[in-house]
């Protein structure tokens, strides 16, 4: 079973962000590349605290801009040196099958290792009923 919290970064989120990422196995944060500053090290400092098994980072709006202002690989060295296992990429939210790729991805680093990612492998990604199907983040 997965279970999926979405606070958006929103502030009035960051006193419930302890109880969400406690006893996680991934955490996949997801940053604006359009922005020129980001809150990477500012999240995985939070995230740092629960040890989870795997944390993907992920840019998404990749559709509207090619330069991305950051270097990621030196924002994540500290986090990398100490073999976590993360997992990076960029994205549009606006093509779905490059967010279920990475979303792919993140699961898959948590099974068996000797299973490659042009396996098969099928996730569920129907609406949760109570829920409708949404085209964009509006």
């Amino acid at each position: 079973m997965m279970t999926l919290w979405d606070t958006a970064g929103a502030e009035r989120f960051h006193s419930l962000t302890d109880s969400y990422l406690r006893d996680s196995n991934i955490v996949i944060i997801v940053y604006d590349l359009t922005q020129s500053t980001s809150n990477l090290s500012y999240w995985m400092r939070r995230v740092e605290q629960h040890r989870p098994q795997t944390v993907g980072i992920l840019g998404n709006k990749n559709d509207l801009t090619t330069q991305y202002s950051e270097d990621l690989q030196d924002i994540l060295f500290p986090w990398t040196r100490q073999k976590w296992n993360i997992i990076h990429g960029h994205c549009s939210s606006r093509e779905a099958t490059s967010v279920k790729t990475f979303f792919k991805r993140c699961l898959l680093s948590m099974v068996k290792e000797d299973i490659k990612l042009d396996e098969s492998f099928e996730i569920d990604t129907s609406v949760v009923k109570g829920f409708k199907n949404r085209t964009c983040c509006s």
